[in-house]
């Protein structure tokens, strides 16, 4: 009986001790660091608006409610980017390559076409100077002379038409 009882004993003390032990733990990691000083030469930067025509009108791109990447002319003179493939780095979620007769080859978000067929177009709408371009066969769409470059995420079927469920 009392080897019982000094099991429970032994059991709730440490049991308790546990407790008591974990109840200050948070407070210890909960303790707030000294902020490094600042300086008076730090300045706030700020990005200048960025104007898109994703919804086929220019606005701002903060406004536009998809999921937008811009491209600037800048940015492709940074990336010394000489065809659209070399861009691909800079955009998430998208996979260009070129296919068989050096046509551009493109998945967004997985949603593509393994390669342009005379009777299929692909999943991804790509448009160049408002022109839908179905098989861009023979290039693989040179960026020279770009003003900028504009990828859409997802369906934009009301918007673009068909062949535009990738984006």
């Amino acid at each position: 009986m009392t080897s019982r009882r000094n099991a429970r004993n032994a059991v709730s003390i440490a049991s308790f001790s546990v407790l008591a032990f974990s109840a200050f733990m948070p407070a210890a990691s909960a303790q707030e660091t000294d902020a490094p000083p600042q300086t008076s030469d730090d300045q706030v930067k700020t990005l200048g608006q960025v104007t898109v025509t994703a919804r086929r009108r220019e606005e701002s791109l903060k406004d536009v409610p998809g999921s937008v990447t811009a491209i600037s002319a800048d940015d492709i003179a940074k990336f010394s980017a000489t065809e659209i493939g070399d861009l691909q780095s800079s955009v998430p979620n998208i996979v260009l390559h070129e296919g068989d007769a050096q046509n551009t080859v493109a998945y967004i978000r997985g949603v593509g076409q393994l390669d342009s067929l005379a009777f299929a177009d692909p999943g991804v709408g790509i448009y160049l100077d408002d022109v839908y371009l179905g098989r861009a066969q023979g290039s693989f769409l040179d960026v020279f002379d770009v003003e900028r470059i504009e990828v859409l995420r997802g369906p934009q079927g009301t918007l673009y038409g068909r062949n535009t469920i990738g984006g």
